[in-house]
């Protein structure tokens, strides 16, 4: 059944959040491209971040902290000395590979049985990604779905069984959130945006995604595909920093919140159930990227300095530990988190602790999404080049066998 969301109903504008001590707007455009156009949109924000706190100040001559109104990132010892050096097991026997008829599959959004993305052709000499197309693992079927394109480039692919949601993307910047029906086959505007491009999450005919408005102000909205209603679920003006993306799941819609406090700068991750019950706060002490929440677990990455590559884990909003470093992205499945690191997929199963690799021994892959039990990543052995390869698998026998070992 699916699931609704009811604070749409109840709730169409949430006053801003106060922000203590706020020092102005530091913002930078956090959202470029990297590893491959318009995929690995996480893995991207992560080096913009870099870029943009320390390499370009560095550069100028400049501190990385203003001196008038210092910030620090709030600190404490990260457990790392709890990352256990065990072996490492090998499920890899799960895989397999979705033999898709096209060459470029960007943007691979694994749910059910099918497989969404964005396909080039070139026009002008120039390769753009305006094809529509879903995949059946089942039939090994491709369709191509038709939809009028304002812009050049289909990013941000997402799907469930009633509809396909995807950008308009401009190469010059800006574009459209757009929704296609798939009884209807109608498609129609959600939302344009001229900033940086906004990153969807999805759950049952939900969506949410948070949206810069200006440059001093953020705001995250939560829409309704079935109805078309929309909500502000959020306002924020002159965040000390930079948002991450939100994320919509069983669990509720997790979002961060930077912050500060006497000059120390830090974030705090909300988790606002389904239902409208009571909403969760988890205050991890340190600036928090992607959030995501699944049972009683709150994921996220952060860093002591740097890209946030660090991978933390909270239970029942008790302190984050760290399970993971060098983190490329991360998804939550249904009791596991599945994670890129140095060009190796992983699976860490959570109510064992146990850590084991999806991918094969020889070859190097990106995660691209988890829909419950079942995990869809690239093939980039050979590298980004003119022919993509994506696997899948389901592990659902794995985790019941993880249970009963318990």
């Amino acid at each position: 059944m699916r699931k609704r969301f009811p604070l749409l109903k109840k709730q169409r504008l949430v006053r801003p959040s106060p922000v203590v001590g706020s020092p102005g707007n530091p913002r930078k455009d956090a959202a470029l491209f990297a590893l491959k156009i318009f995929i690995g949109l996480i893995a991207a924000a992560a080096v913009v971040l870099a870029v943009i706190f320390v390499v370009i100040p560095l550069a100028n001559g400049e501190s990385i902290v203003p001196e008038s109104e210092p910030l620090v990132e709030a600190e404490y010892n990260d457990p790392k000395d709890s990352i256990k050096n065990e072996t490492i097991g090998d499920i890899s026997s799960y895989q397999k590979e979705a033999v898709i008829q096209y060459n470029t599959e960007n943007d691979a959004y694994l749910y059910g049985h099918e497989i969404v993305f964005s396909s080039a052709s070139v026009k002008n000499g120039i390769s753009v990604y305006d094809k529509l197309v879903v995949f059946d693992l089942e039939t090994e079927e491709s369709e191509e779905i038709p939809v009028d394109l304002k812009y050049e480039n289909i990013t941000q692919t997402r799907l469930n069984d009633n509809y396909i949601v995807f950008i308009d993307s401009s190469s010059a910047g800006g574009g459209r959130i757009m929704m296609y029906d798939r009884s209807t086959k109608e498609t129609s505007e959600i939302k344009s945006f001229v900033y940086a491009m906004p990153q969807i999450s999805m759950y049952g005919d939900t969506i949410a995604f948070l949206q810069q408005a200006g440059n001093s102000l953020d705001r995250l909205y939560v829409f309704d595909l079935s109805t078309k209603e929309s909500a502000a679920f959020q306002v924020w003006p002159d965040l000390p920093a930079p948002t991450s993306a939100a994320d919509l799941s069983a669990a509720g819609l997790t979002y961060a919140v930077p912050t500060t406090d006497d000059d120390v700068i830090s974030s705090v991750i909300y988790v606002q159930p389904l239902d409208g019950s009571e909403i969760k706060r988890l205050d991890p002490g340190r600036l928090a990227y992607y959030p995501k929440a699944t049972g009683d677990y709150i994921a996220f990455q952060a860093s002591t300095s740097g890209p946030p590559t660090d991978l933390y884990l909270s239970k029942n909003l008790e302190m984050p530990r760290v399970i993971a470093t060098n983190v490329t992205n991360f998804d939550v499945g249904d009791g596991f988190i599945s994670y890129t690191k140095e060009g190796t997929l992983y699976i860490y199963f959570l109510e064992t602790s146990e850590t084991k690799q999806l991918n094969s021994l020889v070859s190097h892959a990106l995660l691209s999404n988890v829909d419950r039990t079942r995990v869809c990543w690239y093939d980039v052995t050979g590298g980004f080049g003119n022919l993509d390869i994506i696997k899948y698998a389901d592990i659902a026998e794995e985790l019941n066998s993880a249970e009963d070992d318990r």
